[in-house]
């Protein structure tokens, strides 16, 4: 693993001791096992991610764009 993904590891799991991934801002420790609104846990379940090529040409100057879809917590 190169040093820039495990940046990107460590970063990611240091936004969950303070969890605003979504907009109700529970800001629960979610690395000490703590339980927000969405009672997710700290492994965080990717449904799907896929690219949506030729959208937003404007935006993603032709490049397409991506989505994420989470499961268990829907962060809305």
């Amino acid at each position: 693993m190169t040093n820039s993904f495990k940046k990107i590891e460590n970063d990611s799991l240091n936004m969950l001791n303070e969890c605003t991934l979504c907009n109700r801002n529970c800001k629960v420790n979610r690395n000490n096992n703590e339980l927000g609104f969405c009672r997710a846990s700290n492994k965080i379940m990717l449904a799907k991610a896929s690219l949506h090529l030729w959208e937003e040409p404007p935006i993603s100057m032709g490049n397409g764009s991506g989505t994420v879809f989470y499961s268990h917590c829907n962060i809305n």
